[in-house]
């Protein structure tokens, strides 16, 4: 027994020749990180996890089951017997890691198959000097999607002469399959994460292995076998290795030409071709070089030539002015970015650029390539407000670098000045002029001679009120507060409400709060004035209490005028039952099932609309994508509107009762709820005043025989906010309600839902949205039982009296905040099923994400 823990201090050891060194893996200092013990009689390994960080155990008697579990701290495992006296002795490998485990070189000497579900996870293999036992058909690697690396070196008996791999996964980078006297080439041979694959030292006689004109260059090492066929150029974009094969023909020109170097020639020694004499050193003259095309130049972009037979040596291509070269596809195309502005200068100077390209001939082959400066190009346009103006910042290409040589118009309107810190990618320049005009401009770009023209759609930063909090009704020198951007020049503030002055008390650039003398109930214009420019919209004072319109039968009357239900209970007024059922999600839809009855919520569109009250923009919302499911209970769909704006949706089915906030407004889910939240970011507006309104539908339908008109009853106004509705149908009620309040970036703030139109089968209400970054808004629905429905009711009612199908629209005064004048719809059609669904209406077009 070895006791090495006297050395506490102890990193790394090595030792050999030791009779019984088992302590030493179980019982060794905390600061040991790596061990190897070579013929030190090691029997076992203990099955507690080993701490060593490199621990290789070479020709040691070890037979048992090894789990990895015990082995994750280990970055490599060497478990290596080449001396026959251990041939007898196995360890058999169980990867019984949850995760993937990806940081280990597994070397292992094992007979059996290694290459089973169990090392799936794996990130390489390494196996070397290995007989193992014949393998009796390939292995299939298509699901080991963590495996980058496998090498197999030395191992003749490994497959028996045949493919030992089929169906390589996508991360495989290196492949090594070496003196393992395969006959035939491997299966699926070059997947596209490739970089490295070598053969080398089989008994492959076949033909060349087929590869894509198209797939990246490749590390190819194909010597030392028996290859038989002719080398074609669909190998040039490829470095090979074909010595010492049986092949024949000519040799491509893109190598030959290049034969001068001395290690690519012997790269295609040992064969029989016609252009390669193994005996003599004397080079066939290059004339096959050629330019075919070459791109327009700008400071900071790459001058690109496309040619024939092009060098893979960076050494053999040189130019003047000098430039460093890059090969980006192997005899066919090299690049050089234009970074530095004098080599730059001398070259547009010149007109153009000599390449010399080094070969076998005894002189460089040179090209002159004429330099043609192309336009600038704009890839992105960035707006600033400043106190006096817009500063505009330009990215893209081909600016120069003096401020004299650029102008910038946005149409015949405005000159915007170019300003200091120019480079030839980006610069900024600014429009002295806090009011411009919102609209689509024309930019045009000039430099020197020569111009770019870029459609811009301005949109002005501010003023814009994307959330309030409001006064209370009837309350004298109410405390208003408005959120939002106000720009950075705060002179001459002006808040109207309705009829009254608010008195600013205090301003920011993202907040004021304004004294309102006699605040009162009813909808309000709302206009801001800052510096000479206007924010339009409308306001309602907060209610401090609202009362329930009806009486709640099972639950208390809370301040907001909605029954809060005692558990058990929902619906308007706490009357009916909480029914439980199915929910079945997929990529588009949602359906909620009771019996025979089904119902559907659609969100079908997202409107804009300008200050008017007007559709300036109609987006369907078509294509959603299932882009996360966090747990069994939520699914969470999302679609991109375009390069910034995403507007994604949540389904949450409640699993029990629960109480939960949203918008400061407290929200009691009875289990089996549906949540639904529809969050939009980044929305590009086309004008500060434009508002969104988002388009949603509900149906309802039976697979029974009691099938009947809707009947819409309620009450409606333009200047109310619709509290909720309820569709029943043979006793099965849908109940949807509706807060007025949403988050409007990070802050609560009002939000109508109102009843746009009605017939005797459809009803249209609206969500308004304000102007806003990041917009939120969470209705809620559930299904209840309606303890007055009766069974019989189906068989004895006529249908033109038929009540089990009844639409209830309920209006009630709002809580007060920002009202946007608006619409989002809810439809509620005679149709025969019930889902919540995300895309749905047929007359709208779609809408590509």
């Amino acid at each position: 027994m070895i006791n090495i823990n006297i050395f506490s201090s102890i990193y790394q050891l090595s030792i050999s020749n030791i009779n019984d060194s088992n302590n030493i893996i179980s019982n060794h200092p905390p600061s040991m990180d790596q061990l190897s013990c070579e013929y030190c009689n090691i029997t076992s390994l203990p099955n507690t996890t080993l701490g060593f960080g490199y621990l290789s155990l070479n020709n040691n008697p070890i037979s048992q089951t090894l789990y990895l579990s015990n082995l994750n701290s280990s970055k490599h495992l060497y478990l290596i017997n080449t001396d026959p006296i251990f041939k007898d002795h196995r360890v058999t490998i169980v990867n019984d890691l949850v995760e993937p485990f990806t940081n280990v070189d597994l070397q292992i000497p094992v007979e059996q198959d290694i290459f089973n579900s169990n090392f799936l996870n794996l990130k390489s293999i390494t196996s070397k000097n290995i007989n193992f036992n014949k393998a009796t058909e390939p292995h299939s690697l298509i699901n080991a999607h963590n495996l980058a690396e496998i090498a197999i070196i030395n191992s003749p008996n490994f497959s028996n002469g045949s493919s030992p791999f089929i169906n390589f996964p996508a991360s495989i980078s290196l492949i090594i399959l070496e003196n393992i006297f395969l006959r035939t080439n491997p299966n699926d041979l070059f997947p596209e994460s490739i970089y490295y694959y070598s053969v080398r030292n089989n008994k492959i006689e076949t033909p060349l292995p087929i590869l894509s004109t198209q797939s990246p260059s490749i590390e190819i090492d194909l010597s030392y076998n028996e290859y038989n066929g002719i080398v074609t150029r669909d190998y040039c974009r490829h470095n090979i290795d074909f010595s010492y094969n049986n092949l024949t023909g000519d040799v491509p020109s893109c190598y030959t030409c290049y034969f001068n170097n001395q290690l690519l020639r012997n790269r295609f020694l040992g064969n029989n071709f016609n252009n390669v004499n193994d005996n003599s050193s004397a080079l066939s003259p290059c004339t096959t070089i050629k330019v075919l095309e070459y791109s327009k130049v700008l400071m900071g972009s790459d001058l690109i030539i496309k040619g024939y037979d092009f060098p893979r040596d960076l050494n053999q291509i040189t130019s003047t002015p000098a430039l460093a070269w890059s090969v980006t596809k192997v005899s066919e195309e090299i690049r050089a970015k234009l970074d530095t502005v004098s080599v730059y200068n001398e070259m547009v100077q010149n007109g153009y650029i000599m390449i010399y390209i080094s070969n076998s001939n005894s002189q460089p082959t040179a090209f002159k390539i004429p330099i043609v400066v192309d336009n600038p190009f704009v890839n992105k346009i960035y707006t600033y407000p400043e106190s006096n103006g817009y500063l505009f910042k330009f990215v893209g290409g081909g600016f120069g670098n003096k401020v004299n040589n650029i102008t910038v118009k946005f149409g015949s309107t405005y000159t915007c000045v170019v300003q200091s810190g120019l480079t030839f990618n980006e610069f900024g320049c600014m429009i002295y002029f806090i009011d411009i005009t919102e609209q689509l401009y024309q930019i045009n770009i000039t430099v020197n001679n020569l111009f770019v023209t870029v459609p811009y759609s301005f949109v002005r930063n501010y003023p814009i009120v994307s959330s309030l909090y409001p006064a209370l009704s009837n309350q004298v020198n109410g405390s208003v507060i408005l959120y939002g951007f106000f720009g950075y020049n705060l002179s001459n503030p002006v808040v109207t409400i309705g009829d009254q002055n608010c008195e600013i008390q205090k301003i920011f650039s993202t907040n004021l709060t304004c004294i309102l003398e006699q605040p009162t109930s009813g909808l309000k214009n709302l206009t801001l004035q800052i510096g000479g420019l206007y924010f339009y919209g409308s306001y309602i004072n907060k209610e401090e209490t609202i009362p329930c319109l009806n009486p709640c039968k099972n639950g208390v009357c809370t301040s907001y005028g909605v029954c809060s239900c005692y558990q058990g209970f929902g619906g308007p007024q706490c009357e009916s039952t909480v029914s439980s059922g199915g929910i079945l999600v997929n990529e588009n839809s949602t359906t909620i099932s009771r019996d025979n009855i089904n119902f559907e919520i659609s969100i079908v569109s997202l409107q804009e609309i300008n200050y008017k009250g007007e559709v300036f923009k109609v987006i369907p919302l078509k294509g959603w994508k299932l882009t996360s499911k966090p747990d069994k209970n939520t699914w969470i769909y999302g679609i991109k509107l375009n390069e910034e704006s995403t507007i994604s949706y949540q389904i949450y089915q409640a699993p029990e009762s629960m109480d939960i906030t949203f918008a400061s407004v407290p929200i009691h889910l009875e289990k089996d709820s549906i949540k639904l939240s529809v969050h939009i970011i980044n929305y590009t507006f086309q004008s500060s005043l434009n508002t969104l309104e988002l388009v949603m539908s509900t149906t309802v339908s039976s697979v029974s025989e009691c099938n009947g008109n809707a009947n819409i009853n309620g009450e409606e106004s333009q200047l109310e906010t619709l509290n909720y509705f309820t569709i029943e149908q043979e006793g099965k009620v849908l109940y949807g309600k509706f807060i007025d309040q949403m988050m409007s970036d990070g802050k609560p703030t009002y939000s109508s839902t109102k009843i746009m139109s009605k017939t005797e089968n459809e009803i249209i209400v609206a969500i308004s949205i304000p102007h806003c970054t990041e917009c939120i808004i969470d209705p809620n629905l559930s299904v209840l039982l309606d303890p007055n429905h009766k069974e019989s009711d189906c068989s004895t009612v006529n249908s033109k009296d038929k009540k089990w199908l009844i639409p209830t629209v309920v209006v009630v005064t709002v809580v007060g905040g920002l009202s946007i004048l608006g619409a989002v719809g809810y439809l509620l059609q005679k149709r025969y099923y019930y889902k919540i669904k995300m895309v749905k209406q047929k007359v709208l077009e779609s809408f590509s994400s």
